[in-house]
């Protein structure tokens, strides 16, 4: 209170990836799209908002249009996000589909990645050099480690992830 700051602040705060420390065999950042790494701190602090967590899966892309919306600053036109200010009073936001993508060069060892993400689903999959491709589906209501591929067990939500990550 000795500034009087946070009667005119809008403070946030987030990180651009997690780390892994062999929770799924390996270590660091920009090898994976497990939840260690995708999934980040991302808090708000504003005079008007009621501390709280909040558990529905965001974007990072809604990081821009959440803060513009609730300074009343325009939207631009090219932002692809949403404005997470309903969701911050309390109100719940429409089910998306969130997605990540680890992109490489067709030169690089490694493969790339993409990843569909739902409330309950996470489809991760895996594109080899030789355009092959590889996924992993897990239940993450039910195993938020994602440690049980359940993708023979749910074909129908595999093909409807799939098709998303195709439409990218």
């Amino acid at each position: 209170e000795l500034l009087g700051w946070q009667d005119n602040a809008l403070v946030v705060v987030l990180a651009d990836h997690g780390e892994e420390f062999w929770d799924h065999g390996g270590t660091g950042h920009g090898k994976t799209l497990y939840r260690e790494v995708v999934h980040v701190p991302f808090f708000i602090y504003h005079r008007e908002l009621q501390p709280r967590r909040i558990p529905q899966q965001i974007h990072l892309i809604d990081t821009l249009p959440t803060p513009a919306d609730m300074l009343q600053f325009p939207v631009n036109s090219a932002w692809v996000g949403k404005s997470l200010t309903p969701l911050l009073r309390g109100e719940p936001l429409p089910e998306r589909i969130l997605f990540s993508q680890l992109l490489r060069r067709p030169d690089h060892p490694r493969p790339a990645l993409q990843a569909a993400i739902t409330q309950q689903w996470k489809l991760i999959e895996t594109t080899g050099r030789n355009g092959a491709k590889s996924s992993e589906l897990y239940d993450v209501k039910g195993d938020a480690g994602e440690r049980q591929n359940v993708a023979s067990a749910h074909a129908d939500v595999l093909a409807r992830l799939s098709k998303e990550l195709e439409l990218l």
